[in-house]
Parts: structure tokens; C-alpha cells; sequence
């Protein structure tokens, strides 16, 4: 190979490299990576590479390293083959390094390809910010590493997987998988920078770990206690004088306001009912048969999945209305601020509702839409600390309290994160606008509470979601 061609080999290498790494780079101590390059060559060839170009290139890139995705180190220049000048590649890279800490990588080209002479000279076509993604996220992983062994972190997970004595255990075996395979990489940081969105607070999680490191009785009493719906991820102090200015900078040109949801904010449904005609009385409710003439068929105990198949082509959907239960009401608002990617979001008031509180009674009403949870719409992959489930919509329903803005600190994106204890203090302090008609009863992945169904007069028990 002759110059060039090694120069251009190098452009591959940062390509494989920007690949491979995802963007973000790292860098170990320096190692003097000129130097090493240079003690390849001997005589007039050492005199040849000796110029002021080629070392600047090589310190700025002789110590770089990406982290792929099974959190392996290799270095920018690995992903390429130079000839005749791979024992001096090889010098550059080194044995494996023992520490990595996140790089600041220009997007621009590093090195100068050529003056009046050929230089080594490359740019990574993808380049990403690690600091500005990992704030302080690596150093509460790195504390929560060191704080909890693995032992600890395993018995968590079978405890979350196994003990139905503890509350919404579903949503944080994610959590804890994803603590447990850390141990098992070679390097953490990109798996930090990338991890599911919430994973690197484990103020829920800490309180189960606090107790399986010290070995406490009564974990579950703990965990139930904090899971309570009043004090559940919510603030429990009011904020200071600098959060509250903090909160203004930061999320100056947001619109935190929010309101009822209307049928025009859904963006998908599992099912609908057929669009009526255009007359004068289409809206007006009628009398789905006599007692004479209905015939009511049991479909018996199903689980949604057998049930959702029936409400294909399905012209009358109704839902039994209990006396009292966990009534959901949509919010809607202009800024996307959740962790899914839409403006709709839910509330239900701790302890459940009567129904008399949406104008409802109880026994069989008409569904004017089935849904499914607002952070499932368009495709998006399940999350752990936010189950999939179903809605069914209840005509005629609507909301008779007022209602804060609903804007919980454990759905809020994380870069509200900080500034969580002003936007419950706003949340708490400001009602939604608009009339909350789109209310609802369902289910969602972990629940034990049973909904009933009536699809064209056969009535099914729909016990699980699955």
C-alpha cells in the first residue's frame, strides 16, 4: 500500500468506528501515541513520518476508543487493515486499556489531508455529545454499583419477579435487569448513555436494595408504603427560591398548561364504532333492545387477546359500570413533556372513584372507543416502568371534579427531572381546562382487576391482560 491508500484506510477505520460506537467516544491516559508511531521507523523513514502534521493528528486520536455494544473498548484505528504500516498502527494502539473516561471528538476534520505534502488526516461522520447525554447519570450509576453487589441486585429481581405482596413490582424488573447486566461489561458508559429513559433514578428501587444490603425484615411494608398513590415518585417538600428560578430558566418557552382530552387528541383505536348517519338525531341515544327481545350470551372468562379478536367488525361494544373503581380521564396539552412520544396522558384518583362522579350509573353502558394506553400508540416498543394495556371509552361519562394539570414526576421526561418539585407545585396549583369527557375503564399488563365486555350482546369476563 502505498500513502494514500493507508491515509484513506484510516477514513474507513473512523467510519467502522463512528458504527460501532454509536457516536460517543472515549479516552484512556496519554499514552504518547506520536511517539509510539514514530519508533516504528528507522533512519531516513523515521525522518520521513517525522513531521509536525502527522504527530498532532495521532495525539488527537492515538488514545480514542469506542465502546460497541457489548461493551467492548477498541480503538478508532481497529476497524481497518494498513499494510505495510500496521506494525506502526499497531505501536499507536497499544495494549487494552484499563480505564476509559467520555472524549469531546470535533465533527470536523482532524488533521490536514494535504499541503505540499500527503498527511494522515480523517473525520468521524457521526459524532454525539456523551457528556451533555450522561449528566450526572454515571456518577448515581457508579454509586449504585458500588453500594449494591450483584448478589444484592439478583435477589431484588427474583424478589420483584416472585413476591406478589409487593405493589407494581412489574414495572421495575426492567430496571433491575438492566443494573445487573452492567456488571457484566467490560465498560458502562455507553450502556449508560443509552439506557431506557428513568433507569439511571432508583429512588423506589433503592428502597428494596437499602433493605436486601442490610439484611431488614418487612422490605414489602417498606415498598408498599412508598408506593402509596399520594406519595408515589411525588415531591414531598415544597421547592426553593432557587428551583422555583431554575425551573423558570430552563423551561422558559414551554407550556406546561393542560386540558381534557377530546376524541380529535386520539391517535389510534383498537376499536370504533361504526360512523353514523348524517342526520339529524344520529347522536341521539337509543335503546340497544327490550328486555323481551335482547339475548344476552355468556362468552365466559377470557383474556384480552381472545376478547380484542372479537371486536373485529363488532357494531355494539358495552362495558360494565361498577359503583365504585379506577376511572381513568385523558388530558391533552401542546407540548410533548411525557416519555412517550405524543401530548396525551391519564389520571386516576387514588383510591378509586364512584361512578356518580362521572354522571354515570352503575350496570351496562355504551363505548364510543377502545384504546390503547397513550405511551403504546404508533408502534412504540413496551416498556418496562410503563405496561401496556387497553381503554374502553364510556359514552355519556364526564368529570365532575376539578382536576390538577396531572403532571407526575415518574412520567415527565427526564430532563424535567431536576425542576420536579416546581412542576408539582404548578401541577397542584393550576386545573385542567375544558370539559373531561373521555373517561374510561381497562386494563394494563400486571393488573388483577377484571373488566366486563358485552360485544354485540355476548358478554365476556376479560380477567387478564395477554
Amino acid at each position: 500500500m502505498n500513502f494514500s491508500m493507508i491515509v484513506n484506510q484510516v477514513a474507513v477505520s473512523f467510519a467502522g468506528a463512528s458504527v460501532a460506537g454509536g457516536g460517543y467516544f472515549f479516552k484512556r491516559g496519554d499514552t504518547k501515541p506520536e511517539k509510539k508511531y514514530l519508533s516504528a521507523f528507522v533512519g531516513k523513514a523515521r525522518q520521513y513520518h517525522n513531521c509536525h502534521a502527522c504527530k498532532e493528528f495521532f495525539r488527537k486520536v492515538g488514545d480514542l476508543y469506542v465502546v460497541d455494544t457489548f461493551g467492548r473498548a477498541r480503538h478508532v484505528l481497529s476497524f481497518a487493515n494498513y499494510g505495510t504500516y500496521q506494525k506502526a498502527i499497531d505501536r499507536v494502539m497499544g495494549s487494552a486499556p484499563t480505564e476509559l473516561n467520555p472524549a469531546e471528538v470535533s465533527r470536523e476534520m482532524i488533521g490536514i489531508r494535504r499541503d505540499t505534502w500527503e498527511h494522515f488526516a480523517a473525520k468521524f461522520p457521526i459524532v454525539k455529545d456523551m457528556r451533555a447525554t450522561l449528566g450526572d447519570d454515571c456518577n448515581t450509576v457508579m454509586t449504585a454499583l458500588t453500594k449494591w453487589k450483584h448478589r444484592n441486585l439478583l435477589a431484588a429481581r427474583y424478589l420483584l419477579e416472585n413476591d406478589a405482596d409487593l405493589k407494581e413490582r412489574d414495572r421495575y424488573v426492567g430496571q433491575v435487569t438492566w443494573l445487573i447486566s452492567l456488571h457484566k461489561l467490560p465498560c458502562i458508559w455507553r450502556a449508560i448513555a443509552e439506557a431506557p429513559e428513568g433507569f439511571c433514578h432508583f429512588g423506589m428501587l433503592s428502597t428494596l436494595l437499602d433493605d436486601i444490603s442490610e439484611g431488614r425484615s418487612g422490605y414489602a411494608a417498606r415498598w408498599n408504603a412508598k408506593m402509596h398513590p399520594l406519595r408515589y415518585k411525588r415531591p414531598t417538600a415544597l421547592p426553593t427560591e432557587g428551583n422555583v428560578q431554575a425551573a423558570e430558566k430552563a423551561l422558559a418557552g414551554i407550556d406546561l398548561r393542560r386540558r381534557f382530552a377530546v376524541m380529535s387528541d386520539i391517535q389510534e383505536f383498537l376499536w370504533k364504532p361504526a360512523r353514523a348517519c348524517a342526520c339529524k338525531f344520529a347522536d341521539v341515544p337509543r335503546k340497544h333492545g327490550s328486555p323481551a327481545t335482547q339475548m344476552n350470551v355468556s362468552g365466559g372468562t377470557r383474556t384480552w387477546n381472545f376478547v380484542r379478536e372479537k371486536l373485529a367488525g363488532a357494531k355494539v361494544v358495552e362495558i360494565l359500570v361498577p359503583d365504585h373503581g379506577n376511572f381513568r380521564v385523558l388530558t391533552a396539552g401542546d407540548e410533548k413533556v411525557f416519555k412517550w412520544d405524543n401530548t396525551v396522558s391519564s389520571y386516576v384518583w387514588p383510591f378509586g372513584s364512584s361512578c356518580g362522579q362521572f354522571g354515570l350509573s352503575c350496570g351496562w353502558a355504551p363505548v364510543t372507543g377502545i384504546i390503547q394506553m397513550p405511551w403504546s400508540w404508533d408502534g412504540a416498543p413496551e416498556r418496562a416502568d410503563l405496561p401496556d394495556g387497553w381503554l374502553a371509552l364510556i359514552s355519556g361519562a364526564c368529570e365532575s371534579w376539578k382536576a390538577g394539570l396531572a403532571l407526575f414526576p415518574d412520567i415527565l421526561q427526564a430532563r424535567f427531572f431536576p425542576y420536579r418539585k416546581t412542576i408539582e407545585a404548578y401541577s397542584s396549583g393550576h386545573y385542567l381546562e375544558g370539559v373531561g369527557t373521555l373517561v374510561g375503564l381497562g386494563q394494563w399488563k400486571g393488573s388483577v382487576e377484571s373488566q366486563k365486555l358485552r360485544i354485540d350482546g355476548v358478554e365476556y369476563e376479560v380477567d387478564r391482560y395477554e
